[in-house]
C-alpha cells in the first residue's frame, strides 16, 4: 500500500499561500480597528462638548480655565474665576463625574490634599484618545507642585492621569508670572492678573478663545456664533 504525502515544493507553495493571505488580511483588521478606535475618540470628544453645553445652561459661561497647571481642582470654590482647577476638572458633574469631582467637599485642607491626590490618579477614559494611548495612569513630565491650593506634590515619573483633548482658549499667550497664576492661595498682596480676565482691567480680560485662564466666556461673547468657533479638539 502506497502512502501518499505533500512534496516539499507543496508545502512552501501551501506556506507562501498562508503568508499572502495573512499579509492581506492583518491591514483590514487593524483599518476595522483603527476604525473603531476613531469612532470611540469622536464620541470622546462629543461627551466632552455636551459637557461644556451643559456647563453653559448652569452656570451661565463656559468652564473656565482655571489659575493655570500649578493648580488643581477645589470642590469649595465653585465654577467661577474663584475656581483654580481648569476646564477639565469643572466638566467632571456633567460627564456623570460629580462623585470625583466633589472629593474632599468640605474636609480639612490636609484632608483635601489627599482627595486631590488621589482624583489625579484616577484614569477618565474620555479624556484619553484611544489611539494614542490606554486608558491607564502615565508619568508625570516633571516636578509638579506642590499645587499651590492644596499642597499636592507630583514627583517626576509618578503617574497620574492625562488628557489628549484641549480647549480653544484664543490668540494671546500667557503673561503671567512664570505662566501659572499665583505662587499661593489667596493670591499674595502684590500680585496682580495682567491679561488674564482681570477684572480690575476690563478692557483687557478678553483672550478671544472659549476658556482661558480665570474666563468667564458666555455664549453672547461668542461674537461669530458658536457654529464657527472651535470649542474643544484632539
Amino acid at each position: 500500500m502506497k502512502r501518499r504525502a505533500f512534496t516539499l515544493v507543496e508545502l512552501l507553495v501551501v506556506i507562501a499561500i498562508i503568508g499572502i493571505l495573512i499579509g492581506l488580511l492583518l491591514p483590514a483588521i487593524q483599518a476595522a480597528r483603527e476604525s473603531g478606535r476613531r469612532l470611540q475618540c469622536q464620541n470622546n470628544l462629543k461627551q466632552v462638548g455636551l459637557s461644556f453645553v451643559n456647563h453653559v445652561d448652569t452656570q451661565g459661561f463656559y468652564p473656565t480655565g482655571g489659575w493655570g497647571w500649578d493648580w488643581v481642582g477645589d470642590p469649595d470654590r465653585g465654577f467661577g474665576k474663584g475656581q483654580p482647577g481648569g476646564w477639565a476638572y469643572n466638566i467632571l458633574p456633567f460627564m456623570e463625574l460629580k462623585a470625583l469631582h466633589d472629593m474632599g467637599s468640605g474636609q480639612s485642607v490636609s484632608q483635601r490634599a489627599v482627595f486631590a491626590t488621589q482624583m489625579s490618579k484616577t484614569p477618565i477614559g474620555n479624556y484619553l484618545c484611544p489611539s494614542r494611548r490606554a486608558v491607564r495612569l502615565y508619568p508625570a513630565n516633571s516636578n509638579r507642585g506642590p499645587m499651590h491650593n492644596i499642597n499636592v506634590v507630583f514627583g517626576s515619573g509618578e503617574l497620574i492621569n492625562r488628557c489628549d483633548y484641549a480647549v480653544c482658549s484664543g490668540t494671546m499667550t500667557s503673561s503671567e508670572p512664570g505662566q501659572g497664576g499665583p505662587p499661593s492661595d489667596p493670591p499674595p498682596i502684590g500680585y496682580t492678573w495682567t491679561n488674564w480676565d482681570d477684572v480690575k482691567n476690563p478692557t483687557t480680560n478678553y483672550q478671544g478663545g472659549i476658556c482661558y485662564q480665570r474666563s468667564v466666556v458666555r455664549t453672547a461673547q461668542v461674537t461669530r456664533g458658536t457654529s464657527h468657533c472651535i470649542m474643544v479638539g484632539e
